[in-house]
Protein backbone atom coordinates (compact mmCIF):
# COMPACT_ATOMS: atom_id res chain seq x y z
CA UNK A 1 0.00 0.00 0.00
CA UNK A 2 2.60 2.73 0.88
CA UNK A 3 4.68 1.93 -2.06
CA UNK A 4 1.35 2.59 -4.26
CA UNK A 5 1.17 5.83 -2.23
CA UNK A 6 4.46 6.87 -3.06
CA UNK A 7 4.39 6.20 -6.61
CA UNK A 8 1.37 8.20 -6.75
CA UNK A 9 2.55 10.70 -5.09
CA UNK A 10 5.43 11.12 -7.44
CA UNK A 11 2.86 10.87 -10.20
CA UNK A 12 1.82 14.34 -9.06
CA UNK A 13 5.09 15.99 -8.09
CA UNK A 14 4.98 15.46 -4.28
CA UNK A 15 8.59 14.27 -2.94
CA UNK A 16 8.16 11.20 -1.06
CA UNK A 17 11.01 10.17 1.24
CA UNK A 18 11.13 6.43 1.23
CA UNK A 19 13.33 4.34 3.65
CA UNK A 20 14.41 1.03 3.88
CA UNK A 21 15.39 -0.87 7.09
CA UNK A 22 17.95 -3.12 7.12
CA UNK A 23 16.29 -5.57 9.39
CA UNK A 24 14.47 -7.99 7.46
CA UNK A 25 10.36 -8.37 8.88
CA UNK A 26 10.48 -12.26 10.37
CA UNK A 27 8.60 -14.69 8.58
CA UNK A 28 7.99 -12.50 5.86
CA UNK A 29 11.55 -12.64 3.06
CA UNK A 30 10.98 -9.42 2.17
CA UNK A 31 11.99 -5.68 2.86
CA UNK A 32 9.32 -3.02 4.14
CA UNK A 33 8.85 0.41 2.52
CA UNK A 34 8.35 2.85 4.85
CA UNK A 35 7.15 6.29 3.71
CA UNK A 36 7.73 9.21 6.19
CA UNK A 37 4.79 10.63 7.91
CA UNK A 38 2.25 8.16 6.62
CA UNK A 39 1.97 5.98 9.05
CA UNK A 40 -1.90 6.75 9.95
CA UNK A 41 -3.33 3.82 11.03
CA UNK A 42 -7.07 4.15 11.24
CA UNK A 43 -7.18 8.21 11.53
CA UNK A 44 -9.42 10.09 9.77
CA UNK A 45 -7.74 12.90 11.36
CA UNK A 46 -4.58 11.87 10.24
CA UNK A 47 -5.74 10.52 6.74
CA UNK A 48 -7.06 13.86 6.25
CA UNK A 49 -4.37 16.37 7.21
CA UNK A 50 -1.68 13.97 4.84
CA UNK A 51 -4.86 14.56 2.15
CA UNK A 52 -4.42 18.40 2.52
CA UNK A 53 -0.74 18.38 2.88
CA UNK A 54 -0.03 16.24 -0.37
CA UNK A 55 -3.36 18.73 -2.89
CA UNK A 56 -1.23 21.75 -1.61
CA UNK A 57 2.01 20.08 -2.42
CA UNK A 58 0.98 19.06 -5.64
CA UNK A 59 -0.70 22.33 -6.19
CA UNK A 60 2.80 24.11 -6.35
CA UNK A 61 4.61 21.97 -8.29
CA UNK A 62 4.65 23.26 -12.00
CA UNK A 63 1.91 20.82 -14.69
CA UNK A 64 2.79 20.18 -17.93
CA UNK A 65 -0.43 20.84 -19.99
CA UNK A 66 -3.24 22.21 -18.67
CA UNK A 67 -3.95 23.07 -15.59
CA UNK A 68 -7.73 21.43 -15.46
CA UNK A 69 -6.20 18.19 -16.54
CA UNK A 70 -3.64 18.34 -14.02
CA UNK A 71 -6.12 19.19 -10.94
CA UNK A 72 -8.82 16.53 -12.64
CA UNK A 73 -5.90 13.95 -12.49
CA UNK A 74 -4.92 15.08 -9.02
CA UNK A 75 -8.49 14.31 -7.73
CA UNK A 76 -8.02 10.94 -9.17
CA UNK A 77 -5.08 10.27 -7.57
CA UNK A 78 -7.06 10.98 -4.20
CA UNK A 79 -9.45 8.80 -4.82
CA UNK A 80 -7.57 6.06 -5.42
CA UNK A 81 -4.90 6.74 -2.51
CA UNK A 82 -8.54 6.73 -0.43
CA UNK A 83 -9.53 2.92 -1.93
CA UNK A 84 -5.73 1.67 -1.67
CA UNK A 85 -4.81 3.45 1.34
CA UNK A 86 -6.77 6.04 3.43
CA UNK A 87 -9.54 3.60 3.80
CA UNK A 88 -10.78 5.23 7.10
CA UNK A 89 -11.90 8.18 5.22
CA UNK A 90 -14.79 8.99 3.54
CA UNK A 91 -14.39 9.61 -0.31
CA UNK A 92 -16.45 12.80 0.14
CA UNK A 93 -13.72 14.03 1.99
CA UNK A 94 -11.59 13.71 -1.24
CA UNK A 95 -13.81 16.00 -2.63
CA UNK A 96 -13.67 18.39 0.25
CA UNK A 97 -9.53 18.24 0.36
CA UNK A 98 -9.34 18.74 -3.21
CA UNK A 99 -12.46 21.93 -3.74
CA UNK A 100 -10.51 23.37 -0.61
CA UNK A 101 -7.27 23.15 -2.36
CA UNK A 102 -8.42 24.49 -5.77
CA UNK A 103 -10.02 27.40 -3.61
CA UNK A 104 -6.81 28.33 -1.95
CA UNK A 105 -4.08 27.70 -4.99
CA UNK A 106 -4.47 31.45 -5.37
CA UNK A 107 -5.57 31.08 -8.67
CA UNK A 108 -9.01 32.58 -10.27
CA UNK A 109 -8.89 29.96 -12.60
CA UNK A 110 -8.99 27.05 -10.07
CA UNK A 111 -11.54 28.89 -8.06
CA UNK A 112 -14.15 29.01 -10.98
CA UNK A 113 -13.09 25.04 -11.40
CA UNK A 114 -14.01 24.60 -7.42
CA UNK A 115 -17.35 26.33 -8.03
CA UNK A 116 -18.20 22.61 -10.54
CA UNK A 117 -17.95 21.03 -6.99
CA UNK A 118 -19.81 23.89 -5.11
CA UNK A 119 -23.66 23.97 -4.23
CA UNK A 120 -23.79 27.49 -4.80
CA UNK A 121 -27.38 27.59 -3.92
CA UNK A 122 -30.19 25.94 -1.55
CA UNK A 123 -32.65 25.65 -4.67
CA UNK A 124 -29.93 23.66 -6.71
CA UNK A 125 -29.83 19.91 -5.87
CA UNK A 126 -26.32 18.46 -4.98
CA UNK A 127 -25.27 15.56 -6.99
CA UNK A 128 -24.66 14.14 -3.34
CA UNK A 129 -22.90 10.42 -4.48
CA UNK A 130 -19.23 10.43 -4.26
CA UNK A 131 -17.30 9.06 -6.88
CA UNK A 132 -14.84 6.33 -5.94
CA UNK A 133 -14.13 4.83 -8.96
CA UNK A 134 -11.62 6.14 -11.61
CA UNK A 135 -13.60 8.08 -14.27
CA UNK A 136 -11.92 9.99 -16.82
CA UNK A 137 -9.86 13.15 -16.47
CA UNK A 138 -11.91 15.40 -18.71
CA UNK A 139 -15.02 14.21 -17.79
CA UNK A 140 -17.34 16.73 -15.73
CA UNK A 141 -17.42 16.01 -11.57
CA UNK A 142 -20.13 13.83 -10.76
CA UNK A 143 -19.96 14.94 -7.34
CA UNK A 144 -21.03 18.35 -5.54
CA UNK A 145 -20.57 19.10 -1.85
CA UNK A 146 -23.73 19.92 0.07
CA UNK A 147 -24.26 23.24 0.06
CA UNK A 148 -24.01 23.99 4.03
CA UNK A 149 -20.25 22.58 3.33
CA UNK A 150 -20.47 24.57 0.42
CA UNK A 151 -20.29 28.07 1.83
CA UNK A 152 -17.84 26.58 4.85
CA UNK A 153 -15.10 26.01 2.47
CA UNK A 154 -15.85 28.93 0.42
CA UNK A 155 -16.03 31.74 4.17
CA UNK A 156 -12.60 29.35 4.98
CA UNK A 157 -10.99 30.25 1.48
CA UNK A 158 -12.22 34.34 1.51
CA UNK A 159 -11.13 34.61 5.07
CA UNK A 160 -7.57 33.09 4.18
CA UNK A 161 -7.48 35.52 0.98
CA UNK A 162 -8.38 38.58 3.34
CA UNK A 163 -6.02 37.45 6.31
CA UNK A 164 -3.32 37.37 3.87
CA UNK A 165 -3.63 40.78 2.21
CA UNK A 166 -1.51 43.63 2.74
CA UNK A 167 -4.52 46.35 1.70
CA UNK A 168 -7.84 46.01 0.20
CA UNK A 169 -6.00 46.50 -2.92
CA UNK A 170 -4.12 43.57 -2.62
CA UNK A 171 -4.79 40.34 -5.29
CA UNK A 172 -5.79 38.34 -2.44
CA UNK A 173 -8.94 40.72 -1.68
CA UNK A 174 -10.02 40.06 -5.38
CA UNK A 175 -9.28 35.93 -4.50
CA UNK A 176 -11.56 36.62 -1.67
CA UNK A 177 -14.78 38.29 -3.49
CA UNK A 178 -14.11 35.16 -6.51
CA UNK A 179 -14.80 32.67 -3.73
CA UNK A 180 -17.58 34.30 -2.58
CA UNK A 181 -19.47 35.34 -5.29
CA UNK A 182 -19.45 31.51 -5.98
CA UNK A 183 -22.17 31.08 -4.05
CA UNK A 184 -25.20 32.83 -5.10
CA UNK A 185 -27.48 32.71 -2.39
CA UNK A 186 -26.25 35.36 0.83
CA UNK A 187 -26.38 32.95 3.54
CA UNK A 188 -25.26 35.10 7.14
CA UNK A 189 -22.11 33.67 7.17
CA UNK A 190 -21.36 34.64 3.65
CA UNK A 191 -22.32 38.56 4.43
CA UNK A 192 -20.91 38.85 7.35
CA UNK A 193 -17.87 38.38 5.43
Amino acid sequence: KLFRLAHLLGLDGVETPVTMPTAMTPGQGHTSILIANAAIGDSPVKAKQLMVKLTRGASRQPSSGSQETFWRNLLQHLLTLRGRVFTCVEPSTCYQVFTESLLCSGQEANIQLASQLLTSSLQTPSRSEPQTSKATPTSGFSYQLPYDKSVELVVHAAREYFNSAANYRDEDMTLARSCLALIKERPPAIQSE
